[in-house]
């Protein structure tokens, strides 16, 4: 177990040092990059030779990678071109707020479609079984931003029940009904396409594990079809299933910044998108390496786990 860890935490450092790597040159190597948006400015050329200086973008390509790795280890993500703060500070203005978005939606997920993926699997090729399938991939075909002004259109501008976009109401402080209230179109907008791909591979994984010989044995001694389904089969349905949630909570995360464009929600997605639109390079890159660390995380998470739902499963 602990050679195991230890094999992983090697591995996701190496993975990380490529990101970094693939990042910051694909950042200075696409148009428009740093260099082109001090170019691109009016001032005058002694100017932007100051400001380039400052900024390192007069050194070798190599040089400013290995400053910016190491004041990265330090936990400095530079400073942002649009408004000179620093890049963490925004980060972690931001953050809460993506996370409260994305906790929530990712809960609503697992709470609507392992019982939904249940039912379906226990009454397969049925009518309800046809209703939940093409309900979920209508949900998996609806573009984000589409649904998103179709609940704005309905409930805010036809039946003005809920905010439009924003955290909270201007002027009303911050209590938590109002942050509820406009939390309820994004998380679930976010939540859609999620609940619809959970809901289909519960149902295969389950449907997989019921037609095993353990099953039909345990149906012979005549125990309850609830304890057959939640006691023999769910459990071990999990570990597909953990896979796939794992993998799916930082696309969870990184979906999050179509919808809080869409819905005016303060978070890092939005950050983000902002950032790309004003060309700020620092904020796109010091979100970039953080998504990336996240999912690296996730994944060592998900593969840990493993032992939890399946004692077949050894580490070594």
């Amino acid at each position: 177990m602990a050679r195991y860890v230890v094999g992983r935490l090697i591995q996701s450092a190496i993975l990380l040092v490529l990101v970094t790597i693939i990042v910051f040159g694909l950042i200075h190597a696409a148009p428009g990059g740093p260099s082109a948006v001090m170019a691109d400015t009016k001032l005058p050329a002694a100017q932007i030779a100051r400001m380039r200086a400052n900024l390192g973008l007069d050194e070798p390509i190599p040089v400013q990678y290995l400053k910016w790795v190491e004041a990265l280890s330090k936990g400095d993500l530079g400073l942002s071109y649009t408004d000179n703060r620093p890049v963490l500070s925004e980060i972690r203005q931001r953050f809460p707020n993506t996370l409260i978005l994305a906790g929530t939606s990712f809960v609503l997920s697992l709470i609507v479609s392992i019982p939904l993926g249940i039912y379906s699997a226990n009454r397969a090729r049925s009518a309800a079984d046809n209703i939940v399938s093409a309900m979920s991939f209508v949900g998996l075909a609806i573009p984000v931003f589409w649904f998103g002004i179709v609940l704005i259109i309905i409930f805010s501008v036809k039946l003005h029940w809920l905010p439009s976009s924003g955290m909270y109401t201007t002027n009303k402080g911050s209590t938590f009904p109002d942050l509820l209230k406009h939390l309820i179109m994004p998380a679930i907008v976010l939540a859609t396409p999620t609940i619809a791909q959970f809901t289909r591979f519960v149902r295969a994984s389950m449907l997989e594990v019921m037609s095993q010989d353990y099953v039909r044995t345990a149906r012979s001694k005549g125990l309850p079809e609830s304890r057959i389904t939640y006691l023999h089969v769910l459990r071990n349905a999990l570990v597909p299933i953990i896979t796939i949630v794992g993998l799916s909570l930082p696309i969870v995360v990184a979906g999050a910044a179509v919808t809080e464009s869409v819905f005016g929600w303060p978070g890092m997605g939005r950050l983000a998108v902002d950032a790309a639109f004003t060309r700020d390079y620092p904020v796109v890159m010091g979100i970039t390496v953080l998504v990336a660390a996240f999912v690296i995380l996730i994944n060592l998470v998900t593969d840990l786990a493993y032992m939890l739902v399946d004692p077949r499963v050894r580490l070594k």
